[in-house]
């Protein structure tokens, strides 16, 4: 919303916690405020492995929302280099090699820690995503309102406009 540069962070995001905790969510929060067009989401890791793969790293956003990852991997690696840089040359399927912008964030989201982190790997932020309720909270019932406010009464809007107005600088 208030990019002044066209320089991506050379950081991924790695969101992990136990199910219904969010990661969904704020997964699709991020495609709704921002639009499907800004926004690529895939299922699982091994869809950045396909013929057109690159095109996961053409948008704002690309999301993966299953990561099992080990170190040292191909996965690993492509993911180390696609965060580091601005643009590849690659192939896609049924194409000859060109150069591709790879603008895209990269969040990731798993239902467990990371195994894969390097010693001293700054390419990677990691947050558990999780949070614990009181007793007397209902979890459900807390999500549930979340999302209707999301959907019903203007929650993408207001996020919206609280990015585009926040002073970033």
């Amino acid at each position: 919303f208030q990019s002044t540069t066209n320089v991506k962070p050379h950081v991924a995001f790695y969101f992990y916690g136990g199910q219904g905790f969010g990661k969904g969510i704020f997964s699709s929060t991020i495609e709704a405020v921002f639009g499907t067009s800004a926004v690529r989401t895939v299922r699982e890791q091994s869809d950045l492995k396909s013929m057109s793969g690159i095109d996961v790293w053409t948008r704002t956003f690309a999301i993966i929302d299953e990561v099992d990852m080990k170190a040292g991997s191909s996965m690993y690696n492509n993911i180390k280099t696609m965060t580091g840089g601005q643009s590849f040359d690659s192939a896609r399927k049924g194409e000859h090699f060109k150069r591709f912008e790879t603008p895209a964030q990269l969040i990731m989201n798993s239902n467990h820690a990371p195994t894969f982190l390097e010693a001293d790997d700054r390419r990677f932020f990691v947050s558990k995503f999780e949070t614990e309720f009181k007793q007397h909270e209902n979890k459900t019932k807390y999500f549930k309102n979340y999302v209707n406010w999301l959907e019903c009464e203007q929650g993408y809007e207001a996020i919206a406009g609280l990015l585009q107005k926040r002073d970033v600088s």
